[in-house]
């Protein structure tokens, strides 16, 4: 919000329950982790707050010296690490029993990126491995085993790295960018070997996000890429005289790769 708060909203009922409170500057990043919410801001901090509780603060992270641009808990397996990134460059690793600390500190400090880090993932079936993506300065995209902090693998997407998400069906993973060439890109793991990209639009693809129902795990990640392609298929339309038959092969073809289908897909 413009002053600097976070509401959490009813949705049914379209009404706010509660504001956050706390930082000095803008809220830009958000994570989830059951009843926990971590906000990150332009303060350079990030609060974890249990949202059932009236006073909801557990503690306040200080492990990075500018605006806070992304989070992401590794709620796909047990909740244990939180990943920060920041415009200084760094991603900072976090462990859940921290949060009771007097003064918790990172497990590790990631600094091989040469710009922002706004993009994370965590695999969801490997324990402890953490995908990050790197701004226009940077472009590479690495790979990280969060119990030594080492970096063993990473690619040079050339373009801005925005988003990141993996496949859990399938060892791959989806990246989307920014400068220069504004695309989807799906790679496969660990070879990191390009396979498809995805054209359209003009300008950052900034998020891709998970949209679960009340559905088979394969369909809830059907429906997330669903919707992302329409995001990338209304964005297309606004293009003139591009032809339907290629879009509508592109987005079969990004639903069945990241479903587990490229079996059936002609290289």
């Amino acid at each position: 919000m413009s002053d600097n708060t976070v509401a959490l909203w009813d949705v049914k009922n379209k009404k706010v329950l509660r504001r956050i409170r706390g930082h000095s500057a803008r809220v830009g990043c958000l994570a989830w982790n059951n009843f926990i919410l971590s906000t990150g801001s332009c303060d350079s901090t990030i609060m974890n707050h249990d949202v059932r509780a009236k006073e909801s603060l557990l503690a306040t992270l200080k492990g990075h010296e500018q605006e806070i641009c992304g989070l992401q808990w590794d709620s796909n397996t047990d909740g244990t690490y939180l990943a920060s990134g920041g415009n200084d460059n760094v991603a900072c690793v976090w462990e859940y029993n921290q949060l009771s600390a007097n003064e918790p500190t990172p497990k590790c400090v990631l600094r091989e990126s040469r710009a922002a880090v706004k993009a994370l993932a965590w695999c969801p079936w490997q324990k402890a491995l953490l995908a990050a993506g790197g701004g226009t300065g940077d472009m590479h995209i690495r790979f990280y085993d969060v119990n030594s902090g080492n970096c063993f693998n990473e690619v040079n997407t050339q373009s801005q790295v925005c988003s990141l998400q993996w496949n859990p069906f399938d060892k791959e993973i989806l990246s989307s960018h920014g400068f220069s060439k504004y695309q989807l890109s799906i790679w496969k793991y660990p070879s990191l070997i390009k396979t498809h990209d995805l054209t359209g639009h003009t300008s950052r693809v900034l998020h891709t996000v998970e949209f679960f129902v009340t559905l088979s795990s394969r369909f809830k990640f059907f429906i997330l890429l669903f919707v992302i392609v329409l995001v990338w298929k209304k964005k297309k339309k606004k293009k003139k005289r591009r032809c339907p038959q290629m879009a509508q092969w592109s987005v079969q073809v990004l639903l069945m790769k990241l479903c587990g289908f490229g079996k059936f897909l002609k290289k």
